[in-house]
């Protein structure tokens, strides 16, 4: 606990709060402060990678070629890829 007598303390700014640090600025890690009913981002991030991985594979079945009917399901399949296109080129 001594050791920290001695050491210089910085000021810094999260979330509209002043708190102090013996980190300068730039070595200062993120911080969440969150109210501590909401989801957890670690939870928020299992969530939305299970959301990812459904939609995934849903947009896998819709692109899969019946062997036997592949040149009836060119057009369709032409249609669904410009469609799926067109957020992909979203900046």
């Amino acid at each position: 606990m001594l050791s920290f007598c001695d050491r210089p303390m910085f000021t810094t700014t999260c979330q509209g709060k002043q708190g102090f640090s013996f980190l300068p600025p730039e070595k200062q890690t993120r911080v969440f402060l969150g109210v501590p009913t909401e989801t957890r981002p670690e939870e928020q991030c299992k969530i939305l990678m299970s959301q990812k991985a459904n939609l995934l594979e849903k947009i896998d079945r819709l692109f899969r070629f019946d062997p036997e009917r592949q040149v009836d399901e060119l057009p369709d399949m032409e249609l669904k890829l410009s469609v799926l296109c067109c957020p992909a080129s979203l900046p």
